[in-house]
């Protein structure tokens, strides 16, 4: 694991010989409200969100990650009180973000702008008074399409879904009658779009459509409730949402639309690829979020780290390490503001149901030992070499150390419960 100068802290584990574990970590850095989105742009990782400082540096909604400090995109993306930038992507090196925004930098902008490396731009016509949200912007065919929310764009009619051309803006055909379109990716030359519609009036087919550059087209008998999120995984479209009642994530071939797996998350907000591991993010408002990866032996979803206190939205890896970004600000009483990273301790995995806790685990200053009702007797702190390093005897529930003045590294507790002795690994960083 790479532990970059930035300080960060990690839910507490409980670790032995055998697995890797995945968990999440803090730094603190992140931006000082929600975040929406994170992607990559120029070799930096780019936040967009609902925030007005990212660290220590002024960014409305928007801002790049060098691996070191936030830098601001000038004056950012400005709007009424609930202004926010959703998602980006990139088309001829340049950054597109989409939200529900009125103005970028000192220019007006109607919820898309263009950032080329120093300034921005308006994509297309700017109406005085625009009532659209963007959720989701593609490149297919070399013409930008965006979805969202909206019944007109760009001054033409165009229902939740349009395309730039370059110098206009123009409706893809019928366009997709409903809330929204919360999703759009290209797959086998083809756009797909997701969220809660239903296709010409069609009663049998909601909530995903296909377009082939003419026509929109139903996938088979499209989902029973809205979708949020798509990945291409193993040559096959992967669809996650709330798309049944028992949390399916649901597959298509190009042929055959089937249920893939089952997760115990409702929504799921996003997929991505990590390190030939396939992650899911999600929740939503006012519910703990989760994070699951996919398990192919099993075909199954497993739980990483603790449930942050809030929902989870974006996702993406940077320098070779995993970020997350939602609305969440604390995990197991530790804060964890709107960003996280995560933390993958090679070598160790979480013991369910322990007699005992350990927490932070990565530690900074000090660290925290407490039992399930049962008396701690003795503690042994052994180095990354196995020389005892410390030692302790006590009858207590509870034992804090100070590890503020130790080196940084791996530690091996050995706790004596009931004159029971437990190994307990931990990771000392500066």
């Amino acid at each position: 694991m790479k532990f970059s100068p930035i300080l960060f802290l990690v839910t507490s584990f409980l670790l032995i010989k055998g697995q890797t574990n995945m968990g999440w970590c803090q730094f603190n850095q992140a931006p000082d409200s929600l975040v929406y989105g994170l992607s990559i742009f120029n070799g930096s990782m780019v936040a967009t969100g609902q925030f007005k400082n990212a660290g220590s540096t002024p960014a409305k909604n928007i801002a790049l990650y060098n691996g070191v400090n936030w830098n601001n995109l000038g004056a950012g993306l400005r709007g009424g009180i609930n202004a926010s930038a959703y998602e980006t992507f990139e088309h001829n090196n340049q950054l597109y973000v989409v939200g529900n925004f009125d103005s970028c930098g000192t220019t007006a902008c109607n919820d898309i702008a263009k950032w080329d490396g120093s300034s921005w731009s308006a994509v297309g016509l700017v109406s005085p008074v625009s009532t659209c949200t963007l959720y989701a912007g593609i490149v297919f065919n070399t013409e930008l399409v965006v979805g969202g929310i909206f019944t007109t764009f760009g001054g033409v009619p165009a229902i939740n879904v349009a395309k730039f051309n370059g110098s206009s803006w123009q409706a893809l055909g019928s366009g997709l009658n409903g809330s929204y379109v919360s999703d759009l990716i290209v797959f086998q030359n083809k756009l797909y779009a997701v969220g809660s519609f239903s296709l010409n009036g069609n009663p049998t087919t909601f909530n995903i459509a296909v377009w082939d550059g003419t026509t929109w087209a139903s996938v088979s008998t499209g989902l029973l409730s809205p979708a949020l999120a798509m990945e291409i995984y193993n040559n096959k479209l992967l669809i996650g949402g709330g798309t049944g009642s028992s949390f399916e994530i649901k597959q298509f071939d190009g042929l055959n639309l089937t249920t893939h797996s089952t997760c115990s998350i409702n929504p799921v907000r996003e997929f991505h690829q990590f390190n030939n591991r396939l992650i899911l993010v999600g929740g939503l408002f006012g519910q703990t979020s989760q994070s699951y990866e996919y398990k192919p032996a099993t075909n199954s979803w497993e739980q990483l780290g603790y449930g942050l206190n809030m929902f989870t939205r974006g996702i993406t890896d940077y320098n070779g390490d995993l970020y997350i970004g939602g609305k969440f600000n604390n995990q197991g009483g530790s804060n964890f503001n709107y960003m996280a990273k995560a933390c993958d301790v090679t070598g160790f995995t979480e013991i369910n149901n322990a007699p005992f806790t350990v927490h932070p685990n990565p530690a900074n200053s000090w660290v925290k030992i407490e039992t399930k009702n049962n008396e701690l007797k003795e503690l042994l702190v052994y180095n990354s070499i196995g020389q005892l390093f410390y030692c302790v005897k006590f009858n207590e529930t509870a034992y804090q150390l100070n590890t503020s003045n130790w080196e940084a590294g791996f530690y091996t507790l050995t706790v004596k419960i009931n004159n029971q002795p437990k190994e307990i690994k931990f990771i000392k960083i500066d």
